[in-house]
């Protein structure tokens, strides 16, 4: 084999005719430069590679899950790259300059250890800076994100599994559980109501007040809650997975939940009519989010996929490919934005055919959430909860310095200075600190 080779992670790579990159182990082309020549390579020590090429760009790219994860367009062309020794920091020299970026593929806005249990959904306070955070064991917590102390924290001694939390209002929260419903005060710390509910598997709840209810191997139950009464309005019958992701729209008139494999059911909250069926998935849906706007539904899939539908016409809109379990969903504000996670821990942000890829967490992420007013969405796994913009910026400019032909250099250690070498009259080294 002919070409310059890297070793990532103990995994080589090969670089053929200056413009394709190969995995040598399996022979796959993983990257093609379609912007002229490769002309260097860096590696960082958590396996992403940055790749420079003639047409002044730099890409990002994971070797691991073999896709890019960024890019960085320059006005000049590159001759060298260098990471620093932590993959933070990436120095980017040419003809006459050298640049200094930063790079943000974990950079939380927000970060929150959560002892205990594990979290299996976590939501945003309508107004405050509150999060109400639903537990395995059937524990409930309402954290202040200012200082990170409790304001409301429940224990249950049978164990009971949560599925979801919600705020109802300013001073209320609801907590989905496989035997009750629950309403709980932040104020005096006290449960202002509950419903026994037959083994439930799921729980979905509207801002409107509607309630839906999974029972194993059995149907969807709807509540209206108002004023510390629960009403049953109707009971959906069919093949729903018992796992099945269940989203409310129109003012809690309609719930639209996975049925049988790969398919998606409308149902009439008040008459538990089915009203639509919607086919496309090859496997189980497993997460479903409606836009702002209520045009688009956004389902996701063990076939690995994330597929928008049109609510109007009810037809597969745009299909994006997760390649992994989707775990949950969620629109920004504009109803423009798609945004998914997986078994994985990765967080993809969709807008057109090349996600944003944010490497959020070493385990599976369980819930997704959008701040009601702010460009914000929180992420929760096992037992963190991390905040994020809904527009991330992946490198960020740091330094710009006019050095005369730079050809190649390296970074100290301490990141604290770089060696660069030049070829001017005759060749040279010079050592420069970085302030």
């Amino acid at each position: 084999v002919q070409g310059d080779f890297f070793v990532v992670h103990d995994e080589w790579f090969c670089i053929k005719n200056k413009q394709h990159i190969y995995h040598l182990k399996t022979n796959n082309k993983i990257f093609s430069s379609v912007y002229g020549k490769i002309t260097d390579v860096s590696i960082a020590k958590n396996g992403i590679i940055a790749i420079a090429t003639q047409g002044n760009k730099i890409y990002l790219f994971d070797t691991q899950r073999e896709e890019i994860v960024g890019k960085i367009d320059l006005i000049e062309s590159t001759k060298t790259i260098a990471f620093a020794p932590d993959g933070k920091k990436l120095l980017v020299g040419g003809h006459g300059y050298v640049s200094l970026w930063e790079i943000l593929f974990d950079k939380s806005l927000e970060s929150y250890t959560i002892n205990s249990d594990q979290i299996m959904d976590a939501r945003f306070h309508p107004r405050n800076k509150q999060l109400a955070i639903a537990k395995y064991h059937g524990f409930l917590q309402v954290m202040d994100r200012e200082n990170g102390k409790s304001l409301l924290e429940t224990y249950d001694k049978g164990q009971e599994r949560s599925h979801c939390a919600y705020f109802i209002d300013d001073l209320r929260v609801f907590l989905g559980r496989k035997s009750t419903l629950e309403v709980w005060n932040t104020r005096n710390k006290k449960m202002e109501y509950v419903k026994k509910v037959p083994n439930a598997t799921n729980t979905a709840f509207s801002p409107f007040g509607f309630i839906a209810s999974k029972t194993w191997d059995g149907p969807i139950s709807i509540y209206k809650y108002h004023k510390n009464k629960m009403s049953k309005l109707s009971s959906l019958n069919s093949l729903v997975d018992n796992s099945a992701p269940m989203v409310f729209c129109h003012k809690g008139k309609i719930l639209i939940s996975s049925v049988d494999e790969g398919e998606i059911a409308f149902w009439d909250t008040d008459t538990g009519e089915e009203l639509q069926i919607l086919r496309g998935h090859s496997d189980i849906v497993s997460a479903l989010a409606v836009s702002p706007d209520e045009k688009w539904l956004a389902s996701g899939s063990h076939d690995g996929t994330v597929k928008v539908w049109s609510m109007l016409q009810g037809r597969l809109y745009k299909n994006y490919l997760q390649n992994e379990s989707v775990l949950d969903i969620i629109w920004d504000h504009n109803s423009e934005i798609v945004i998914a996670t997986g078994t994985g821990g990765v967080i993809k942000i969709w807008k057109d055919e090349k996600p944003v890829v944010l490497q959020a967490h070493r385990k599976r992420v369980f819930s997704l959430d959008i701040h009601p007013k702010n460009n914000i969405f929180l992420s929760a796994s096992y037992n963190d909860i991390k905040l994020w913009s809904v527009h991330p910026k992946f490198v960020d400019y740091q330094q710009y310095l006019k050095i005369y032909n730079v050809n190649n250099f390296s970074i100290s250690w301490d990141e604290q200075a770089f060696l660069n070498s030049s070829l001017t009259f005759g060749e040279s080294t010079l050592f420069y600190e970085l302030k």
